[in-house]
């Protein structure tokens, strides 16, 4: 995951690099979009990694009805930290 991250910032860093050929007003929304990007990978990471050790430890107390129940609420917590950045970056 952290690889991801890293070579994320680096697509960053090459995306600014040719779009900085466009000028200023280019750079700045690439570097403005890179950033909310960032933040909506880090949150679905997080939220990711947590899902997968409390689904984990169901399926380890042989509790699948409870395993399935957090994956469910994990679809709605996604959709719920996503749907922000969706009404906030929709045009």
């Amino acid at each position: 995951m952290i690889l991801e991250l890293v070579m994320e910032s680096t697509f960053a860093v090459a995306d600014i690099y040719f779009v900085g050929k466009l000028g200023a007003s280019a750079v700045a929304t690439v570097g403005l979009t890179e950033t909310y990007l960032f933040l909506l990978y880090s949150i679905a990471m997080g939220v990711a990694t947590a899902v997968t050790a409390i689904i984990a430890r169901r399926i380890g107390e042989k509790n699948r009805e409870e395993a399935g129940n957090t994956a469910i609420q994990s679809i709605f917590l996604a959709l719920l930290s996503s749907l922000p950045f969706a009404v906030a970056f929709h045009y």
